[in-house]
This record gives structure tokens, sequence and C-alpha cells, in this order.
């Protein structure tokens, strides 16, 4: 086979065909499709028997200059349906180019630590297992000591009432990946664990949260609280769901062989999505755990792939109008751009 050439990306296709005087033109016509699906990578796979072509030609192409889209991508330029007010500049940087990086806050070290105490580490392999002391005496704070306090309780009580198994690192922080849209969409589940629910046994995922005060019908920044949670923003949860199902098994090639024999057991089945959410602000004699379980329907799919197509004509509208520069000075003081020649410029009242 010639050597190809980057100019002629069709060379060594062209090679393939030619060379073989065997090929009907059923079979060029297949590995034509299976060349504009993916170039050679695709023909070699249907060459050698590797895949079938009728799975190559099904598959969405894949926007390989477009970022990963996560559900914390999503929520940074839309709120449930609706697009934010946002800083392009900081998306910019934080979400394509990545060149700069957020320190997590206080509460977002200690949603770290509870994590690792209970499912054995964190989101993207990160562990912690203990929290800023006191300066003067190096004792826990009280929240360390009710995050603790809470974990055990969870253990002892909320993991056997509900069935739950956890094996860290094999059915806690997996990964799964998705081509939605012809563009490349991932997240990470805390947990992948059948649960027992309302005298039944069904296959599940969980998301673990740790937050102030599960009771509270105030969230973060104004948002919705766990005490109101009919009116939070379920994105993630969305998003999981449709990640679970499905599954490209080529295009998630990195899973342990437990996961996938796991994840193949869930296809076609009745899958439960849950929230396990435990708080650590208010006094220890009150602290409480709660499942939230989150019913999903072909209306909240729908609701799903409209906020993914406006996530993406968000950016592919920056792109094309080259604006990502552009800051429009939204918690400028908050930023994580600290080279933005508009961080520190005074604010006309």
């Amino acid at each position: 086979m010639k050597q190809s050439h980057i100019n002629d990306p069709w060379e060594d296709f062209d090679d393939i065909t030619s060379e073989s005087t065997k090929m009907n033109p059923e079979e060029v016509w297949a590995l034509e499709r299976a060349f504009q699906k993916g170039g050679m990578e695709n023909v070699d796979r249907y060459v050698k028997g590797l895949e079938p072509i009728e799975s190559i030609i099904t598959r969405p192409k894949l926007d390989k200059e477009f970022p990963v889209i996560s559900q914390s991508l999503i929520k940074y330029l839309i709120s449930k349906g609706d697009e934010k007010q946002f800083c392009p500049q900081q998306f910019y940087r934080t979400w394509i180019t990545k060149d700069v990086n957020k320190e997590p806050s206080l509460a977002m070290l200690q949603g770290q630590f509870a994590e690792t105490l209970f499912l054995g580490g964190g989101a993207r392999g990160n562990v912690l297992y203990d929290l800023p002391r006191n300066k003067k005496n190096g004792a826990k704070t009280i929240d360390q000591e009710r995050i603790e306090a809470q974990i055990l309780a969870l253990q002892k009580y909320t993991v056997p009432e509900y069935n739950l198994t956890i094996v860290p690192g094999v059915n806690t922080q997996v990964i799964l990946k998705k081509i939605i849209q012809g563009k490349l969409c991932q997240g990470e589940l805390d947990l992948i664990s059948p649960i027992f629910y309302e005298d039944k046994h069904y296959y599940g995922f969980c998301d673990f949260k740790a937050t102030a005060n599960v009771n509270s019908t105030f969230g973060y920044e104004g948002s919705a609280g766990w005490g109101n949670a009919e009116e939070m923003d379920h994105i993630q949860m969305d998003m999981y769901h449709e990640l679970i199902r499905d599954i490209d098994w080529e295009l998630n090639s990195h899973l342990q062989p437990e996961q996938i024999n796991l994840l193949k057991k869930m296809q076609d089945k009745e899958i439960l999505g849950y929230y396990l959410v435990m708080d650590y602000k208010v006094p220890m004699e009150n602290l409480s755990r709660k499942v939230f379980i989150y019913e999903w329907n072909a209306l909240k799919r729908a609701q799903l792939m409209e906020t993914i197509r406006k996530t993406i004509s968000i950016i592919e509208f920056y792109n094309a109008s080259d604006e990502w520069d552009r800051c429009e000075q939204i918690n400028c003081d908050k930023c994580n751009v600290l080279d933005c020649i508009f961080k520190n410029k005074p604010k006309k009242l």
C-alpha cells in the first residue's frame, strides 16, 4: 500500500479498493460508507472482520474538535432549558482551552471528602481523606465530625435498607461516553448498584450528594434546594439516564470486564436513577439522609436532547463569530481567568 498523503485522505481507501479484484459494488459501497463514518480506522475494522458494516454506518459521526459535553458544561450555559447569562471568555478558557484551573471551594472539598469515605474515591480519581483542621489546635471542624458521623450512619442503616452494593473502583465513579447529535457526551456515575425499593429489586445508579441541609428549600446561588427537589435542575440525572442506555461498547472500551458485565445486564431493563443525599450543616441530632427516586420518561429525554442541541448551538455560534475573548464582567471577583484584562477594570455605575 502506498504511503498516504495528508492532503489526500482518500488515497489509502483508493488503494484498498483498487488492489482487490474480488470486490463487488456492494462491498465497495460498504467501504465508502465506513470511510465516511470514521476514516481508515473504520475501513480496517470492516476489512479485518472486527465489526459488521451495519454497526459502522449507523454509528453517529463524531466531531473530534468539539469540547466534550458533560452535565457540568451544560449547567454553565443552560438552566432548566433556558440559556443563562455567561462570560464567553471564562467558558472558553475553562472548557475549551482548559488552561485555567478553578480552586475548589470548601464545600467542594467537603463533598469530595464525603465521597472518598463512602465510595472509596471522588470524581476523576480524586481522593481526600481529611479536611482543613482548626489552625490553632489541629482539631477536626464540626462539619468534618458531622460528615464522618453521616457516613457511618449510611453504612449502618441506608446501605442495608436499600440493599446497595459498593465495590470501590468497580461499580463506583464509572465513566460512560456516548455520541449525541454528533458530539461526544460524557458522565461519571457515582455508583451503579441494584436498589431495593418498594418491595422490589431494580437495576439502578446513584448520584451521591453531600449538602448543607437536605430539608432546605434554598440551594446554591438562589437555586432550589433539596427541600424543594421538584424545582431543581436535574440535567445531571437526565444525562446519566441517557448514557447508561444503548451503550456503544467500542466507544467505552475503557470499561473493566466487571463493569461491562454489570452494564450489559441492565440493558433493556427497568433502571432506577436515584439520589442519595446527606447533610452536615445542621446539629448532630438533626442530621438527615434521604433517597430521591428520579423518574425518567420520553418527555424528559426529549427535553434533554433539546438542551444538548441548545448547548451545541451556543458553542457553534461563538466558534463562528470568534467572540470567545469577550468578557461579560460577570462575577469577575470569583473568575479563574486571572490574566483577563477586564478582571480588575473598574465598572461604571
